[in-house]
């Protein structure tokens, strides 16, 4: 061969060559991007079910201190009525 005819044979070879190379780069960026979705997406959702979780735990005991000290100041007034009524 002389050098006219390799230069055309790696020319060809070498646009064959980027034609493939940018299709597989292409499949593994939309691969890559549909991985990061459907990670993201999870992690938002375990975020949100998390965040909920708490909130949740914090709000019943809450509700249970202030049923104590409710139940407390039930029991202080009768204390105090019972001790007026022996008096």
């Amino acid at each position: 061969m002389n050098i006219i005819g390799d230069k055309q044979y790696l020319s060809k070879r070498s646009k064959r060559f980027y034609n493939y190379f940018f299709s597989y780069m292409i499949l593994l960026l939309l691969s890559l991007l549909l991985l990061v979705a459907v990670v993201y997406v999870n992690f938002i959702e375990t975020m949100i079910h998390d965040a909920e979780a708490s909130n949740i735990s914090s709000l019943q005991q809450i509700k249970s201190m202030t049923d104590i000290r409710h139940h407390f100041g039930k029991f202080l007034i009768r204390l105090a009525m019972l001790m007026n009524q022996t008096l």
